[in-house]
């Protein structure tokens, strides 16, 4: 086919343009032909054409010899099949990533909604309305001076949220441009951690787990990666520990080296999985049985997203599962999640 060109038109069934190669010429015959509906507005010499709709597409063709032989047939018939390839390809990716913008948007509208609702628990909007602003923040000074543990713990939980929006936000700019080059740094990992950590502190308290963080030997481990993959990672497990732990218990986070890789290991009693949900919980979308049957089950997207990141700084998320427990109807076991990135 090296002596033919293929020209093509094609768009979705929302009428978005997806493809345009087109000369003048061939466009003007296409829209005389949209507006007539007569085939004869498409007929050129040494060409042939071709019009489809088929599973939401409109895609238009034309094949042009530019050797002796005349255009076959079959050759066009074999474009069209690895065009509605390819159409399916970009649909998918652009479904996916419709599907991560709406699940950060919703992500991200809801945390801010949950920091404004501890904004209005401190300070009542409807009391607000109307002062100045000099008698605003004598008001607030008030109300802090009234009840400043509670003004502290929504301090805590604003922060918290506000590190969720800024490492969903991080995430998202991966999502949209995969070619993205990571930005590198040198940080202790400790730190790392004990910083991610310290945004849970007043959850873990509400729900006696208490959580030791070590790095063995108290040594101090350091290294030159991308921070945000592995940050969201960390935060995410902290995320699913909260949720699925069992109340007064303890979870230990071990630091340490492992040849030429940096280990973080969380070992914890909590909800047990399934030997069968081992890889899958790792899936996009999946929830783990026993986390369906107590009830706190999510969109199934933490640790998809964890393994996701954690592979663009060659590291990897995986799962170890030892005794199990029953208290109060609900099986436990104790389940050890451990993030390992390869040092460069």
């Amino acid at each position: 086919m090296k002596d033919i060109v293929f020209y093509t038109y094609c768009k979705n069934s929302h009428d978005n343009v997806l493809i345009n190669t087109l000369p003048c010429s061939e466009m003007d015959r296409l829209n005389k032909y949209l507006v007539t509906g007569n085939d004869n507005d498409l007929k050129c010499i040494n060409s042939k054409y071709k019009i489809i709709d088929i599973e939401g597409y409109f895609i238009y063709v034309v094949a042009k010899n530019k050797g002796r032989f005349p255009v076959s047939r079959n050759s066009l018939d074999l474009y069209l099949e690895l065009l509605i390839e390819v159409l399916s390809n970009i649909d998918e990716a652009v479904d996916k990533i419709k599907n991560d913008t709406r699940r950060i948007l919703h992500n991200v509208v809801s945390l801010n909604s949950f920091n404004n609702q501890e904004f209005d628990s401190i300070f009542s909007p409807e009391e607000m309305v109307g002062l100045s602003h000099k008698k605003t923040i004598t008001f607030m000074e008030d109300e802090v001076k009234k009840k400043p543990k509670s003004v502290a713990k929504s301090i805590l939980k604003i922060n918290k949220n506000s590190s969720e929006i800024n490492y969903e936000l991080d995430i998202f700019k991966y999502i949209l441009n995969p070619n993205y080059v990571l930005r590198k740094s040198n940080q202790n990992i400790h730190r790392v951690t004990k910083r991610i950590l310290d945004t849970f502190f007043l959850d873990f308290l509400d729900k006696g787990v208490v959580v030791e963080l070590n790095t063995e030997n108290d040594e101090k481990i350091e290294c030159e990666l991308n921070f945000d993959c592995l940050r969201y990672a960390i935060y995410n497990i902290f995320h699913n520990s909260l949720k699925y732990s069992k109340k007064d218990s303890s979870i230990a986070v071990d630091i340490y080296k492992e040849l030429d890789s940096i280990c973080i290991e969380f070992n914890m009693i909590s909800l047990k999985i399934k030997d069968n949900e081992v890889d899958r919980i790792f899936y996009d979308g999946y929830c783990g049985d026993y986390s369906k049957i107590n009830g706190s089950n999510g969109d199934g997207v933490g640790l998809y997203m964890s393994s996701l990141m954690l592979k663009k700084i060659n590291g990897n998320i995986t799962l170890e599962r030892k005794e199990e427990y029953f208290f109060n109807n609900n099986t436990y076991q104790r389940n050890i999640f451990k993030i390992k990135v390869d040092l460069e």
